[in-house]
């Protein structure tokens, strides 16, 4: 098939200042039409898309393609194409290196080609049918300047760490041996706390750092960009990178160690806004003098300062956004404790209950969670004759369920029973022979204790005093125990149902000694009679 004469010459080597459109060849160099992108975005690398001048989308013929004044015979004759693309590394000033050629022509159809060292370019791939772009196309461009320049990318994903443990990494071409890779890779923790651990990935001398990124949980590539770190081949550059333990591993602090580049050594972490795109800043919290090596175990360090060090990140590894109060308070969750065990029985029956009162009951419920952080209890029933143990340590029992204690002998003066029974409330019941109550609390609050009598009616009273002296009459009549006569007041709803099966109920069944009390009563009734037997009103009773 002959030849269109009115093929147009192609340069790879032009290199145009800017990213505005540029044209040479022919007669007043219009022939060709050249623009410069940064392809993929922020990469660091750099596409030359060649077209026909004034094609408007429309395919041409490409006679010859050049490169700095040397034809290439591979890339002769492409016929009805749309555009020839060359990449190029942003460091490679001159355009010394073309890494990749990709041919689009009207057919739909993309063909790429690679460069040699001897200079001659190869197919990698015919006939696809879509340009490569994205992460594909930069891993691509990594690994080609990885492999014909001094240059390396940066993996600092928490899989690839694992995965090179001990070992070396790059590019395809350098990672069947492992002895060539241009990367190791080492595990470490920091001294003086050894939990906090690192992966150090090192580069060799001489080589140029050209990209750093890692890939999320989704595999999707995130860009590492580190503001002071240039472009140079001096010295050597160590990456000391902690990673989260949320699940994600996603690199949460850097430090940097550079030795040609002094500025960029130091503390680095995300930027604020979450974008990729973002360069990552210095963390001030810890100077960049204290490294992962002497960060705890420095010489000229004082050791509240080590400590301090330490606490920092470890807040900023592992807390909440890197905020240490989160990280703290998650860390020191109290559990709830069980159900306290019972008590032995109450005291001997009858009056003797009064002068010598029993042994401890049942050991109320064990205060847990957030009551147990601020030193609060949920104290059980205390009758008069049987003290309630203290609630505080709760039972090992593995289901929290409240222990059941054995009755008393009969007579005795307190007995206190506790079931479990599907309901959400604590329900207390006193028993005598003279009434039956029930109170209903919320299991929230515990059981609410009935409130003491005063240990001394001194204070309550004045000599001569008619109006308290009918005060502690009034006092003593409502001592009396009548039939029926609550000792608490329901605090659950009217229609609650201890007898429902539906939800779960504590039943504490209590037998108070009302003659007790009421001796009492009338002991604290006979001293009043005798102080006040002068008083008019006193002698009507």
């Amino acid at each position: 098939m002959a030849v269109p004469s009115s093929g147009v010459t192609i340069d790879i080597n032009h290199n145009p200042d800017g990213d505005r459109p540029y044209t040479y060849g022919g007669n007043g160099n219009k022939d060709v039409q050249l623009v410069r992108t940064e392809d993929p975005p922020d990469s660091g690398f750099y596409r030359f898309k060649h077209t026909k001048n004034g094609s408007n989308g429309n395919a041409f013929h490409v006679e010859k393609v050049m490169s700095g004044g040397i034809q290439v015979p591979d890339l002769n004759q492409s016929e009805n194409i749309l555009y020839l693309a060359v990449w190029y590394y942003s460091g490679d000033k001159n355009h010394n290196q073309p890494l990749l050629i990709e041919i689009g022509d009207k057919h739909g159809t993309y063909k790429h080609y690679t460069t040699k060292e001897s200079g001659s370019w190869t197919v990698i791939d015919k006939e696809r049918p879509s340009p490569l772009e994205g992460e594909p196309l930069e891993q691509k461009l990594e690994y080609l300047n990885c492999e014909y320049h001094k240059t390396v990318s940066i993996n600092l994903s928490h899989k690839n760490s694992e995965t090179h443990k001990n070992g070396r990494y790059c590019c395809d071409k350098h990672n069947g041996d492992n002895r060539e890779g241009k990367v190791t890779v080492t595990p470490g923790s920091v001294k003086g706390d050894s939990h906090i651990e690192y992966y150090k990935h090192d580069v060799n001398h001489n080589l140029i750092v050209s990209g750093i990124y890692y890939k999320d949980t989704q595999d999707k590539r995130k860009r590492i960009r580190i503001t002071d770190l240039k472009n140079s081949v001096d010295g050597s550059v160590k990456f000391y990178t902690f990673y989260s333990n949320n699940g994600s591993k996603e690199p949460r602090l850097i430090y940097l160690d550079s030795t040609g580049q002094p500025n960029a050594k130091g503390w680095y972490q995300p930027n604020t806004t979450g974008d990729d795109n973002q360069p990552w800043t210095k963390f001030q919290d810890i100077p960049k003098e204290i490294t992962p090596d002497n960060i705890g175990k420095g010489k000229n360090i004082k050791e509240e300062d080590s400590n301090k060090y330490l606490e920092t990140l470890e807040c900023k590894i592992y807390g909440t956004g890197g905020k240490c109060n989160e990280y703290r308070s998650s860390s020191s969750q109290l559990n709830v404790g069980g159900s306290g065990p019972s008590g032995p029985d109450g005291g001997p029956k009858g009056d003797e209950s009064l002068s010598n009162p029993g042994p401890s009951g049942l050991q109320g419920p064990a205060g847990g969670g957030a009551n147990a952080a601020s030193g609060s209890e949920d104290d059980g029933v205390q009758g008069p004759g049987a003290s309630t143990s203290p609630s505080g340590g709760g039972s090992n029992d593995p289901d929290g369920s409240a222990s059941e204690a054995e009755p008393s002998p009969a007579g005795s003066y307190g007995k206190l029973e506790a079931k479990k029974e599907p309901d959400t409330h604590y329900v207390d019941s006193r028993k005598s022979n003279v009434s039956s109550t029930r109170v209903t609390t919320n299991h929230s609050q515990g059981i609410v204790p009935h409130s003491p009598l005063p240990t001394s009616l001194e204070p309550l009273v004045e000599p001569n005093s008619p109006t308290n002296a009918e005060a502690a009459a009034q006092i003593m009549k409502a001592s009396v125990p009548t039939q029926g006569t609550p000792i608490g007041s329901p605090l659950s709803p009217p229609n609650s149902n201890s007898n429902t099966p539906t939800t779960p109920k504590i039943v504490v069944s209590v037998t108070t000694g009302i003659l007790g009390t009421s001796a009492l009563v009338c002991l604290a009734g006979f001293k009043l009679y005798n102080r006040y037997k002068g008083d008019p009103w006193v002698r009507q009773i």
